[in-house]
């Protein structure tokens, strides 16, 4: 996007941080992949996927969250659709902490009586939490070929 706006947005494309993110980011989704569809990983190796999952969050918590909120807000330009692009992003960012916090929070405080339904849902709407917040960090994806083509 630098390229095509003569650096008013994406002044820091190719730099490190702008690096860490994208391969943080890629980590996080392939272990996102591996825990949504991963049916057979929660059941047979919950261990595994309790570990994954804490890495998941882990890497968003510690990486991907905060460089995507630093970005969000330095790489907008100067003007309404720069400020309405860093707000999209901006409110992605905070959508994704809040569900994964609270996906957190469901499989923490779930009742582990076997055979509870409680419990069953719990893990449902933890599962739920999980692709949603997920899904929101994905929304970048297309976001950033429709930027482009509003600004070309």
């Amino acid at each position: 996007m630098g390229v095509v706006t003569r650096g008013t947005y994406g002044r820091i494309e190719g730099s490190t941080l702008m690096t860490v993110h994208i391969y943080a980011a890629l980590l996080m989704w392939a272990l996102g992949a591996v825990q949504l569809m991963g049916k057979r990983l929660r059941r047979t190796w919950p261990r595994v996927h309790r570990l994954s999952g804490a890495v998941f969050l882990l890497d968003w918590a510690l990486i991907v969250g905060p460089t995507s909120f630093y970005l969000s807000l330095v790489i907008r330009g100067d003007s309404l659709f720069g400020t309405l692009a860093s707000l999209s992003l901006l409110d992605v960012t905070f959508l994704s902490y809040y569900f994964f916090w609270r996906a957190f929070r469901v499989a923490r405080e779930r009742d582990r009586t076997p055979g509870s339904a409680k419990g069953a849902r719990s893990l449902q709407l933890h599962g739920n939490l999980m692709g949603f917040g997920t899904m929101a960090t994905m929304n970048q994806l297309p976001q950033r070929a429709i930027m482009l083509s509003l600004m070309a």
